[in-house]
């Protein structure tokens, strides 16, 4: 089992994430999923935003009270975002 752990950037309210063979992906410490869909989850973090991309990506579980999100699906790459990219565009 491969698990990959990091941190956000210092002077922002921590998370982590914690990705088990590119098939589940668990963060903690967000403040809301913007958007969802089979391609993609847009989540919202205290100064940026986090883009997850794959296929046949489903939210499993998300707790609004501690912050965490589970989502199970091929993931292909986890991208942090400043303000609006195109990226956000797909979500719409």
């Amino acid at each position: 089992m491969n698990i990959v752990k990091a941190t956000g950037e210092k002077n922002s309210k921590e998370h982590t994430l914690t990705l088990w063979q590119r098939e589940k992906l668990v963060i903690t410490g967000i403040d809301k999923v913007k958007s969802a869909n089979d391609k993609g989850v847009l989540i919202a973090l205290p100064n940026c935003n986090l883009i997850i991309t794959g296929s046949n990506l489903q939210v499993n579980q998300f707790d609004i009270t501690t912050g965490t999100l589970e989502v199970v699906g091929t993931i292909d790459k986890i991208d942090y975002s400043q303000g609006k990219s195109f990226l956000t565009k797909f979500f719409k």
